[in-house]
Parts: structure tokens; C-alpha cells; sequence
């Protein structure tokens, strides 16, 4: 059945094993599930700072400043920590994008994958979703995906300024201290940026190896937390 559809659509390229597949899409699910907590975070922090931004002019804080000031800190790292372990592989092991991509590059998924992900779906039968399968993953009319491309996709990842100004931050202010070492802090925007960019990657391989891309929302918390910003921003 595999070769009739790859020979259908013009490509031929010996198919995933199954369980592998389906292992892929299962770091895909984890890595989901920690952006999405990510979001999470930036949400309850966007509220907050909402409430700050909101104070008067000249408003004097007080002996409370030492609080939000901690506040402050408290989000900028635990932001810095969950994207590197998002986005950058550790030595102790763990779920990642590059790694991830790393395993992708590893073994071969090809078009009678991609159509045994999608199956009779609308999208599938889409051409210009096709096309764009195509052209993002499958260079040159190769059977398989691209090695090349998804190489790109990791240089993308470790090179980018705000990513990796964030994982050096982590590394030698975070979870280590490094004396000397010359590390510019997180910005409350860098935490935007770097979701942004690691959210465009994943969805794209999330649409690739299950159909859907990520969660792209921001995630709404159903209990009424922000009464609690009533008791420590007057």
C-alpha cells in the first residue's frame, strides 16, 4: 500500500517503522505540553504586570518593592530555565526541540509517511498543503525529508540571538554560577521573542509528524487567580 501511494504521488522512499513514529510524535505531545505551561507562566505574569503598569505615577511601593522585585526575578529565570530545556538539548538527557531534530535527522520519514499521518484528511487531499509539505521538507523532490532543511531548522535554533543569549543566562547565572563570565540579563520581552521563534519550528514539525501543529492560544486559567493581585497591588 505504501509503495501504490508513493508511487501516486512521485516519490519513493522506504516508510518509518511504526513505533518510531510514533515515538516522534510523543516528544512532539511533551514538548507541546511545555510550551503550553510556558504560555501559562506569561500569562499569569502578563496580568500581573498589567496591574503594575497600571499604578500611578510616582506611586511608592514601599517596603513591598523588595517583593516585586522578586517577582520580577523570579519570572525572568524560571522563564530562562524552561525555554533552554525546551529548546537545547542537556547532557543528563531530557525531551528538546534540537533534539528532537537531531533524532529526525537520524532515521527517514518520507511522503508515505507523511500521507499515513494525514490519512483522508481534508488538508491531505489540500494541494497547496501538499505544496507546502513540499517545499518545506522534501528539497528538491527528494523521497525523503530533507537532512539539509531540517539542519537549517537546528542552526535557526542555536544561533538565534535571544535564544541563546537566554540559554547562556541560564547556564552561567541560573543554574550555575559563573565568575566573570560577561551575561547579559533577560528582557520581559526576549521571553516573547524566544517563544515566538521555537513555536514557529515545533508547529512546523508538528504539523509534519502528526497532522496538527501546537498549541497556539494563549491558555486561558479557568479559576479566578487574579483576586489575589488585589492583596499585594493596592
Amino acid at each position: 500500500a505504501s509503495d501504490r501511494i508513493s508511487d501516486a504521488v512521485g516519490y519513493r522512499c522506504d516508510t518509518m517503522n511504526h513505533d518510531r513514529l510514533l515515538y516522534l510524535q510523543g516528544l512532539i505531545a511533551q514538548l507541546n505540553d511545555s510550551v503550553v505551561h510556558l504560555h501559562h507562566r506569561q500569562n499569569v505574569w502578563s496580568s500581573y504586570a498589567k496591574r503594575m503598569r497600571a499604578l500611578p505615577e510616582g506611586y511608592d511601593l514601599g517596603g513591598e518593592a523588595l517583593f516585586h522585585e522578586w517577582m520580577a526575578q523570579n519570572y525572568a529565570d524560571s522563564m530562562a530555565v524552561g525555554i533552554r530545556r525546551v529548546v537545547f538539548p542537556c547532557s543528563g538527557g531530557g525531551t528538546s526541540m534540537i533534539g528532537l531534530l537531531r533524532k529526525l535527522q537520524q532515521g527517514e520519514f518520507g511522503m508515505p509517511d507523511a500521507i499515513a499521518v494525514y490519512g483522508t484528511d481534508d488538508k491531505w487531499r489540500s494541494e497547496r498543503h501538499r505544496e507546502w509539505l513540499r517545499s518545506r521538507f522534501f528539497k528538491n523532490a527528494e523521497a525523503c525529508v530533507c537532512r539539509s532543511a531540517v539542519g537549517s531548522d537546528i542552526a535557526r535554533l542555536g544561533s538565534d540571538d535571544t535564544l541563546t543569549r537566554i540559554k547562556t543566562w541560564a547556564d552561567k547565572r541560573v543554574a550555575h554560577s559563573v565568575p566573570h563570565a560577561s551575561v547579559k540579563a533577560v528582557a520581559f520581552d526576549d521571553v516573547g521573542l524566544a517563544l515566538e521563534v521555537a513555536g514557529n519550528v515545533l508547529h512546523d514539525y508538528s504539523v509534519l509528524l502528526t497532522g496538527s501543529g501546537i498549541t497556539r492560544y494563549t491558555p486561558v486559567i479557568a479559576d479566578p487567580w487574579e483576586h489575589v493581585l488585589d492583596r499585594i497591588v493596592a
